[in-house]
């Protein structure tokens, strides 16, 4: 009992480390259904509106915004539509492979994605959206 309780130890210190240098919490799905469900429905139907997702983890929050806009407005202005930053680059694969999963039909899924999911810190980002805005 003594060694379980040790490695149990060791693998929280880990979470914790992990957390104070990445800020690398997880979100549940229960909880992403219930953030989301908070936001207007107009959202997920204008095809005009832009998601960018700046801290995404292995993609809870966007396989969610994505299953939420293939619905309403297709997959392919689903992918195109949504924009995904990480810090840590495994977890931008992990992203991109849950995403990907989603759209198993659109032939240009991995090329967007490959473009729209990538590795950054969010707060020192310039993002440039403009082609995506509309006036």
């Amino acid at each position: 009992m003594y060694r379980d309780h040790t490695v149990l130890d060791t693998v929280k210190q880990g979470k914790r480390k992990k957390i104070r240098k990445f800020g690398e919490v997880f979100s549940s799905e229960p909880l992403v259904s219930l953030a989301l469900g908070h936001l207007p429905a107009k959202l997920w139907t204008d095809p005009t509106v832009v998601f960018l997702e700046p801290t995404c983890g292995d993609g809870a929050i966007a396989s969610s915004i994505l299953e939420r806009r293939k619905k309403a407005v297709g997959g392919a202005v689903a992918l195109e539509t949504l924009f995904a930053l990480e810090l840590q680059e495994k977890n931008v694969l992990a992203c991109r492979e849950r995403l990907l999963a989603l759209v198993p039909g659109e032939p240009q899924a991995k090329r967007i994605l490959n473009q729209h999911v990538r590795r950054g810190d969010r707060l020192k980002a310039k993002l440039d959206l403009s082609p995506f805005s509309h006036e």
